[in-house]
């Protein structure tokens, strides 16, 4: 995880420490048994879908925290897109008593006194797992009942602080005050993994956040995805031997069952959705240390991003979500030593399951494959056509991105492992939408090449090895350009 300042990590412990009351006022016995009767029989969040067709680089969500004067996360006062940091038990009734529908105030007050209850019985990790398990299924009723229910309630501020509050109860644990630090810990981690994922959905349920990105403790669905494959493959084959990094265009034109197969190393497709070069290195030290410490990184990138957004708010959201990871569970005792990505995906069990965020994650056993189709898409096209010609227009060069790598590559280079950036192909219609047409995007490529050999990496550039007709839209490969890329990658690390 992200290393976490001492200054940084008193902030986070003052502002759990105010998080005392973060529930409703305890349930009545009778409001207990009737939210168990009515909730506890139909919480099932469903299973794992394909990943979309589409997916884009636009910038995540409002971060989980916001930044203080110095620079370091602390939690925000402001509600809405980006979810409250303290709330106490007036402002969570007063959040309550808005709800328009009867019955979703209900749900919502029954499984957040059901949460309480369950992080009240820290002491007891037998009776902890059965009560979070009671607690998640309620949340998870509520959260597909607020999406039936619909309404204009749901993004508003008072919604917002409805979320926290699961959040600080289920996930942060903060009614915990005596723990114990023995149990049957892969029975503790299931129920973490599956509380997780129930108050992720309760967040996105309630919430006008981005289900790709809006998860408090995941950057994007495709880490999170990741983290969960990476996890199955060092279980089951021993640690990843190669790992590849890099954007949406890296995640469609790697494919890491074939070069698992021809070239007898493990290969992962760790590639996320909207992940610029100012955020790779984050991602890429969580995901060496998950995999097992793989000898070669492959690094994807597309120049483009040189002419996007060119701030701190990617990176900025991703080490939020590594700090939120560090306070996961973190209050029980048998679960503070465990690594906190795999807390939250249910340890070897990996019991997370959100019927939003897994829409957008990578499919299981895929090794992180993006799966494309074999010819070029219109409608994709025409998206990120619309999308990129405005935002590409008069745009500036962004000085951030090769520094970012070139330091990344020394990192790795540094640390022994092999190292290969590939440039990946670009359609001609997207080289003519960089400010100055095919020699900006030439001149990065240069800028790209330079700083990777500077840092003892290898360099492949394959701008021009796609025709037209191998692009899904103006930046991803069909399944046909994802094998030539492939193929040109197999033979670069031979």
């Amino acid at each position: 995880m992200p290393f976490v300042s001492p200054s940084m990590l008193a902030r986070m412990l003052i502002v759990l420490a105010l998080l005392g009351a973060a529930c409703a006022s305890e349930p009545t016995a009778e409001e207990k048994a009737a939210a168990r009767a009515a909730l506890l029989g139909d919480g099932a969040t469903g299973q794992r879908r394909d990943p979309t067709p589409i997916d884009d680089e636009t910038p995540p969500d409002d971060s989980a925290l916001s930044e203080s004067a110095d620079g370091e996360p602390t939690a925000p006062e402001s509600v809405g897109e980006t979810t409250p940091g303290p709330v106490d038990g007036e402002r969570l009734d007063r959040a309550l008593a808005s709800v328009p529908d009867d019955g979703l105030r209900f749900q919502l007050a029954a499984a957040l006194g059901l949460a309480k209850t369950a992080s009240s019985r820290c002491s007891d990790i037998d009776a902890w797992v059965t009560a979070t398990d009671e607690a998640s299924t309620a949340a998870n009723t509520a959260a597909t009942t607020a999406r039936a229910v619909g309404g204009e309630w749901l993004g508003t501020d008072q919604a917002a602080v409805v979320a926290a509050s699961f959040r600080d109860a289920l996930v942060l644990q903060v009614p915990c005050q005596v723990v114990v630090d023995t149990g049957d810990v892969e029975s503790a981690m299931a129920a973490a993994g599956r509380a997780s994922a129930a108050n992720d959905e309760v967040l996105l349920a309630l919430t006008s956040r981005n289900p790709a990105t809006g998860s408090e403790f995941w950057y994007h669905a495709d880490q999170l995805g990741h983290t969960i494959e990476i996890d199955r493959l060092v279980r089951q084959e021993g640690p990843v031997e190669i790992l590849v990094i890099g954007s949406s265009t890296a995640k469609r034109g790697f494919d890491p069952g074939v070069m698992t197969d021809e070239l007898g190393r493990s290969t992962m497709n760790a590639a996320v959705a909207g992940l610029f070069p100012t955020t790779m290195d984050v991602w890429a030290t969580d995901a060496i240390r998950l995999g097992g410490e793989p000898a070669t990184v492959v690094i994807g990138l597309s120049t483009f991003q040189d002419f996007l957004e060119c701030t701190d708010d990617r990176r900025q959201k991703m080490v939020d979500a590594g700090t939120m990871q560090t306070f996961a569970f973190a209050a029980l005792d048998i679960l503070a030593g465990e690594e906190p990505a795999r807390r939250l995906i249910g340890g070897t069990a990996a019991t997370y399951r959100s019927t939003v965020l897994d829409e957008y994650a990578p499919a299981p056993g895929s090794r992180g494959q993006m799966v494309s189709p074999d010819v070029p898409n219109p409608e994709s096209v025409a998206y990120y056509t619309q999308l990129y010609t405005p935002r590409m227009a008069g745009a500036e060069y962004c000085p951030q991105n090769a520094p970012a790598i070139e330091q990344l590559i020394t990192s790795l280079v540094d640390g022994g492992r092999r190292v290969l950036t590939v440039s990946l192909p670009l359609s001609p219609a997207m080289a003519a939408l960089h400010p100055d047409g095919r020699a900006a995007h030439d001149q990065s490529v240069e800028t790209y090449r330079e700083v990777t050999q500077a840092a003892g990496g290898e360099w492949l550039d394959l701008t021009d090895l796609l025709t037209d007709e191998e692009f899904l839209d103006l930046t991803h490969a069909t399944s046909g350009g994802r094998a030539k890329i492939t193929e040109a990658t197999i033979e670069a690390l031979r």
